[in-house]
């Protein structure tokens, strides 16, 4: 029978956990059945297990250049990884390998998960990477563009929030000023710099609270009817 290398080639963003042998994957069986069960081994590639600097000291290897396309995050970047493979690759050796690495490096770019590069038919990366010399300041303005434009919109997310909180707080003042009468500025300070989850207990423990104190007392109280410190 020919020889048998089987090979798992894994780019998750998990670090991969399962056994690296057939017979640590099978579940428990009778003592008859389990000699007779496959226990083949498998060469694991585990592509995120590999540093940069790794990766980087590895010249000529087209599996560790494979390995860094996929982590490639900016246009500049990418032109520059392809500009590099090139001219790594221009010996006769890598006439057809050449052809394929061009062809799976459009895909990648493709699918790259933070900034997709949608390119022409290609079959050599020659031609590659001269059309990402020609296209890089477009798409450079475009990837600028587009993290300001999630920058706002972050912005926007974050001022909503903060909005609520300070509603949400305002009402709480008036309820405690309804209850015990003018808020103290220790009160006020811890109002404006209450997160979600303070508010929350807050409203809560206003119900039942004798005093202003009992409202902003910790889980575990505070003594007889004191209000907490200003640092709280």
């Amino acid at each position: 029978m020919p020889p048998v290398l089987p090979i798992v080639l894994y780019n998750g963003e998990r670090r991969w956990r399962a056994p690296t042998t057939l017979a640590a994957l099978v579940p428990p069986l009778p003592a008859f059945l389990k000699p007779l069960q496959p226990q083949m081994r498998y060469v694991l590639i585990d592509e995120g297990a590999y540093p940069d600097e790794t990766l980087r000291g590895l010249p000529q290897n087209l599996a560790a250049a494979i390995f860094q396309a996929e982590r490639l995050q900016t246009p500049a970047a990418i032109q520059d990884f392809v500009a590099r493979l090139e001219a790594e690759t221009r010996a006769p050796a890598f006439a057809r390998v050449r052809r394929i690495v061009a062809i799976w490096l459009r895909a990648v770019l493709r699918h790259n998960r933070t900034y997709a590069i949608d390119l022409p038919e290609l079959d050599d990366l020659q031609e590659l990477n001269t059309m990402l010399s020609q296209r890089i300041e477009k798409w450079a303005k475009d990837y600028l563009a587009a993290g300001e434009q999630k920058g706002r919109m972050e912005g926007r997310v974050e001022g909503l929030q903060q909005g609520v909180l300070r509603g949400e707080a305002r009402v709480l003042a008036r309820i405690l000023t309804r209850r015990f009468g003018e808020l103290p500025g220790w009160a006020e300070a811890h109002l404006s710099a209450a997160t979600e989850a303070q508010l929350e207990a807050w409203s809560d423990a206003v119900l039942d609270a004798r005093s202003l104190a009992e409202v902003f007392a910790e889980p575990q109280g505070r003594p007889g009817g004191s209000p907490p410190p200003a640092s709280h």
